[in-house]
């Protein structure tokens, strides 16, 4: 999958490719072993509320959601068959998975991902989270920060990274014939990062991030 990324055509999602062919694509595909951390791991696939009601020996859960409408699935399809490599029926220009279509999450509509958030911090046994959130997605701050500041004993910390805008934001300006038809989005965005868990972690945390290129910041309810 690593190797597959490396010579793709596309922008980083795969809901579109490019028109021509990118340049990467046209070098030979080369296996790497992938850096791996020393220790034992586990891969498991399955709803992550029941992951973490039946997960009581982690420290630090790390959450990474999905923000927005668009489905992960539907973002990197190509990988996904790749790993289950099963031949699926495929649809539209973009050649995607049938399954885009039927499968669902909540965390993909604006109305039900409070409830999705309410439900996956309910399950969290661990004593710290670690969770990151587009600040452009459905869920504002302040209710991401309300519902972590309700678990018992723990205080927040909020990190605001900045990233440049992945590059999609650039395209769809002019239609083939060169014409302006859009408008172009900002250059930067950012993640915000929402550490909980125990006030000397917490603090700790803190401390660790002075002099370091982003806002940090204690949150009180």
């Amino acid at each position: 999958m690593e190797a597959a990324d490396r010579v793709d055509s596309t922008v980083g999602l795969q809901m579109a490719f490019l028109k021509a062919w990118a340049p990467r694509a046209l070098a030979p595909i080369e296996l790497r072993v992938p850096a791996l951390l020393p220790g034992e791991g586990r891969a498991r696939q399955a709803d992550a509320v029941d992951l973490l009601l039946g997960e009581r020996e982690a420290d630090l859960v790390y959450l990474d959601p999905p923000y927005n409408q668009h489905k992960y699935l539907s973002n990197y399809h190509i990988w996904e068959t790749l790993v289950t490599w099963d031949q699926p029926e495929v649809y539209g220009v973009a050649q995607k998975r049938l399954d885009c279509r039927t499968v669902k999450s909540m965390w993909n509509s604006r109305h039900s991902a409070p409830l999705a958030l309410h439900q996956l911090v309910e399950a969290v046994q661990a004593p710290m989270i670690l969770m990151s959130m587009s600040a452009e997605g459905f869920l504002t701050r302040g209710q991401i920060c309300d519902r972590l500041l309700r678990r018992p004993g723990s205080h927040l910390l909020r990190v605001a990274v900045p990233h440049r805008r992945h590059v999609g934001s650039k395209i769809g300006v002019y239609n083939p014939q060169g014409k302006r038809v859009g408008a172009e989005g900002a250059d930067t965005t950012e993640e915000h990062l929402y550490l909980s868990g125990p006030p000397d972690r917490v603090r700790l945390a803190l401390e660790a991030l002075r002099g370091a290129p982003f806002r940090a910041e204690l949150v009180s309810a």
